[in-house]
């Protein structure tokens, strides 16, 4: 099956975290990136307690995508969607 690949600005939040463990527990959706300037450089199954979690956690949207993708277009090379 293929996925939709999706970046999640605010990740950390209230409703960012609830929004990331369903997209983390959804088949046909691919949590590439998460964006939180608080929380920049870490991973985000450290800050939400999710070990299995290894979406790297940038300071902006532009920069998610092309770490974890191996992209260097930005976000419109290889990402389907930006969650803000």
């Amino acid at each position: 099956m293929e996925r939709t690949t999706v970046v999640l600005a605010g990740a950390t939040a209230w409703a960012g975290s609830e929004l990331a463990r369903g997209i983390a527990a959804a088949p046909d959706l691919a949590l590439v990136g998460a964006v939180s300037r608080a929380h920049a450089g870490k991973r985000l199954g450290e800050v939400l307690g999710i070990a299995r979690l290894d979406t790297p956690i940038r300071a902006s949207a532009s920069e998610a995508p092309t770490q974890r993708c191996g992209r260097t277009g930005g976000l419109h090379r290889g990402l389907e969607g930006v969650i803000d």
